[in-house]
């Protein structure tokens, strides 16, 4: 039971970060309202859907693999367990509804307002802003369904670099709304999309299922960031 209980623990964290960073990513929608002088060419206005693997390692801890899906409407899920058939934790950003669903296996679904949202009026960013630690990367990236999965290789996404001051390297695709597919922390943690498929998920992802317990929270002092 106690290695259980640390195991959710420890999926848990390792799924919040990047839930977190899916925020930053609607973050960027938002500011995307006031664009920069420089405007990264090939990132659609609309936004892409897609679906993809993902998989989640820290050091020290478990790998965590699982499931992102992203809507028409930019809502998204993210769904991570110790196998692909074994999901602990989900998190959802309905962006139709402006509320995030959140589900452990210990805890169950919970849903909370985004107040800094405008429900069903989220727009996907086509800018990066113009700094010297973005630079075009200098490979493709062959993660779509089928693909080798190199990061190094000739053919395949183009993507841009991002290194941050605190050694937290980004590869942001463009053809996917600006979307992060690799984060390698300055703290030895790795979060790494793969088997991209162009195709749209289904909307009913985009909720709990029906009939489940929803306990509703009152919405934090701030969600984006």
């Amino acid at each position: 039971m106690e290695r259980q209980r640390t195991f959710v623990w420890i999926t848990a964290l390792l799924l919040f970060p990047p839930a977190a960073g899916m925020i930053v990513g609607m973050s960027r929608a938002i500011k995307a309202l006031s664009p920069p002088p420089q405007v990264i060419s090939g990132a659609p206005s609309a936004w892409v859907a897609f679906t993809a693997d993902v998989t989640i390692t820290k050091p020290n801890t478990a790998s965590v693999i699982g499931r992102f899906f992203r809507g028409s409407d930019g809502s998204r899920r993210l769904e991570t367990g110790p196998r692909i058939d074994d999901i602990q934790v989900i998190y959802i950003l309905n962006t139709a509804e402006a509320q995030q669903y959140v589900f452990s296996s210990k805890a169950g679904w919970t849903v909370t307002a985004v107040p800094t949202l405008s429900a069903g009026r989220v727009l996907p960013s086509t800018f990066l802003p113009q700094r010297p630690d973005i630079v075009e990367y200098p490979y493709r990236l062959a993660i779509k369904l089928g693909e080798s999965g190199s990061l190094t290789a000739l053919a395949g996404f183009r993507a841009y670099q991002t290194n941050g001051p605190d050694g937290t390297m980004r590869l942001t695709v463009p053809e996917l709304n600006l979307f992060d597919v690799v984060i390698n922390s300055g703290n030895g943690r790795s979060e790494r999309y793969s088997n991209v498929s162009l195709t749209v998920p289904d909307p009913t992802l985009f909720r709990p299922p029906p009939g489940v317990a929803i306990l509703r929270r009152p919405p934090p002092t701030s969600i984006v960031r």
